[in-house]
């Protein structure tokens, strides 16, 4: 792991990188995964530290998260897990979650008691999922990324270490949406979408190979990248959370899934 991260590294400082994002994206480029969901996840466990440190005693934004009826699930984990991991407990998330909670609660009050019609309404709205600002915060993050990334493609190295990325499918429709503004954007892009697409296409034929392949009497014909190719598939398809599945830390299951 230790000569994989010295060798990410210093392919990352062969790209000209001006500033910060430059730099946070010149390493992303060349780690396992897609590095726009790494880049989105990263964002995301960010604002959560932000919240543990400044929302607790920051009364407006306490407002703005009861308004949007909370964090999404995925982030509600997170925020204890990072009140645990840079405080060591669990006041701050326990203090923001019950403004949550009250809020919530509130949607909820008498609803039982109301007539049909009106009783509907409010459990519908209670059923709306929260306008996750931490989702929105990772957003904006990979935004601003994608945006960065076409503003490099002019530059070789640059292309070519997108080109060879392993962006998941979610996030090749997402650079290819960003670039469709032009006729310029989409013409530097190209390279790198028909790299991404070939790369996509020859996980299906090990998908196809895979199933076709493993009945008794074909299992000698079965590679490596055939045993593997339902785990790189999950990570392609399921965006954030199948980076998170292989690549996330001890919530990982990046050996059980056959590397």
């Amino acid at each position: 792991m230790a000569r994989r991260e010295t060798e990410a590294s210093r392919a990352a400082a062969e790209l000209e990188a001006h500033d910060n994002l430059d730099i946070g994206l010149s390493e992303e480029l060349f780690e396992a995964g897609c590095p726009l969901c790494r880049h989105r996840i990263a964002g995301g466990k960010r604002f959560l530290r932000s919240l543990v440190y400044e929302g607790v005693n920051d009364v407006g934004f306490r407002r703005v998260l009861e308004r949007s009826r909370g964090l999404c699930g995925r982030h509600t984990v997170g925020l204890f897990e990072a009140d645990r991991d840079e405080m060591g407990g669990s006041l701050g998330a326990a203090i923001l979650l019950e403004s949550v909670l009250r809020h919530r609660l509130e949607e909820l009050a008498g609803v039982s008691a109301e007539p049909d019609r009106a009783r509907s309404r409010r459990l519908d709205h209670a059923a709306v999922a929260p306008d996750c600002p931490a989702c929105a915060a990772e957003d904006d993050e990979v935004k601003h990324a994608v945006e960065r990334l076409l503003l490099r493609l002019d530059n070789e190295r640059w292309r070519e270490a997108l080109a060879a990325a392993e962006l998941c499918l979610a996030d090749i429709v997402l650079l290819a949406r960003a670039a469709s503004a032009g006729e310029t954007r989409i013409a530097s892009v190209r390279p790198v979408l028909d790299r991404q697409l070939a790369r996509l296409a020859e996980l299906r034929a090990s998908l196809e190979a895979f199933a076709h392949n493993s009945t008794y009497d074909r299992r000698h014909r079965l590679a490596r990248e055939h045993h593997v190719s339902a785990a790189r598939a999950t990570e392609v398809l399921g965006g954030r959370e199948g980076w998170q599945w292989r690549h996330g830390g001890a919530g990982s299951r990046h050996g059980e899934a056959g590397e």
